[in-house]
């Protein structure tokens, strides 16, 4: 079975940056049945 990304969410600042659009409306939209996929975890912090 193939997944494939039905929605991506990106970022163009720094993971250090407070204010982070992509990431947060990533996190409002997401569902319980959704599975997220982040390219690099050092990304996400």
């Amino acid at each position: 079975m193939r997944l494939r990304c039905e929605k991506i969410f990106t970022d163009t600042v720094s993971g250090a940056k407070a204010i982070r659009p992509g990431l947060d409306e990533m996190l409002s939209s997401a569902q319980s049945k959704d599975v997220i996929v982040i390219w690099k975890l050092d990304r996400l912090i």
